[in-house]
């Protein structure tokens, strides 16, 4: 079952903090209801806006104590890289201030650019620094939120992953030991990696299969068709592949698509994990789950809706 967030009906934001109902979407956490096939599936709720930030976030985490974690992204050029945001709305560096530059020479402290970020049913946060730019090697940090320490580092290298990776979004699947990475490549070799919890050895799986590519859609914000300005003058208009993620809570099912493309994509993971089934086996078992439009974001609930922004 696909669902789609969609703006309440007669939503009214404070014009002194906000200032627009565009404002308030962009704010952390604003007023949408869910939809079921067009059907709204929750009505006359009491919402208000949890936070707002100066720009759209990256991703967000919410943790079972219910602190909320947010990648800033990094088009933005700001100086820092995740943040908690606290109910009155002040933003603290996550998981602190040492982790919000980038490393220097010979420490690993530090991140260059985050956009995916999880939170685990152990309160640990997992975030994905996809280092674009930074000439560096892509990693996946892991912070134990319990005893706010480091867990673990994870390195993800080359060869493995396309010569310019761009690793976007993660989901977590501690039963079978292993995080799945939407990389939507900046080479046009779109695919999902496989990093193994135990070893740490990263798989690259359905490199260009239809479910990654872009489709010839364009993304429309507002009415308005994004476009890119290029360094000779013209104009691009981007067609983006894999990009959301999501993994449902029995982690026996991962969600995913292309930014640019109508189709929402599963695929199992005991299938993903087979090492034994070829390229073209591990293909012919992706389904198409439903419709959706141009998007950069899932999640699931318990239910296993999926939820697209």
């Amino acid at each position: 079952m696909v669902a789609y967030l969609t703006p309440v009906a007669g939503y009214r934001t404070r014009t002194d903090k906000i200032g627009s109902v565009k404002a308030a979407m962009r704010a952390v956490m604003a007023a949408f209801v869910f939809t079921v096939a067009g059907l709204p599936i929750a009505q006359a709720v009491e919402l208000e806006v949890f936070a707002q930030l100066a720009e759209p976030p990256g991703n967000i985490a919410v943790l079972s104590d219910g602190r909320v974690i947010v990648s800033v992204h990094q088009i933005y050029g700001r100086d820092l890289r995740v943040v908690e945001v606290g109910t009155d709305g002040v933003l603290t560096p996550f998981p602190n201030a040492a982790w919000n530059v980038p490393p220097a020479d010979g420490t690993m402290i530090g991140l260059h650019s985050v956009l995916g970020v999880r939170a685990d049913r152990n309160g640990l946060v997992w975030l994905l620094d996809n280092a674009v730019g930074a000439g560096a090697v892509p990693k996946i940090v892991a912070w134990d939120t319990a005893s706010d320490s480091l867990a673990r580092v994870i390195h993800v290298p080359g060869p493995v992953i396309s010569e310019k990776p761009y690793l976007n979004d993660l989901a977590v699947d501690l039963d079978h030991g292993a995080i799945f990475i939407a990389n939507p490549s900046r080479d046009q070799r779109p695919s999902i990696q496989i990093v193994d919890l135990a070893t740490g050895l990263t798989r690259t799986v359905l490199e260009n299969h239809a479910s990654v590519m872009p489709e010839d859609v364009p993304i429309v914000i507002d009415g308005q068709r994004l476009r890119v300005p290029m360094p000779d003058g013209s104009m691009l208009d981007p067609r983006l592949g894999v990009n959301p993620i999501t993994i449902d809570s029995a982690n026996e099912w991962l969600y995913y698509g292309p930014m640019s493309g109508t189709s929402l994509y599963r695929v199992r993971t005991a299938d993903l994990l087979d090492v034994s089934l070829s390229e073209d086996a591990l293909g012919d078992r992706v389904e198409r789950f439903g419709d959706k439009p141009p998007s950069g974001g899932i999640t699931i609930d318990d239910g296993g809706n999926v939820y697209i922004t």
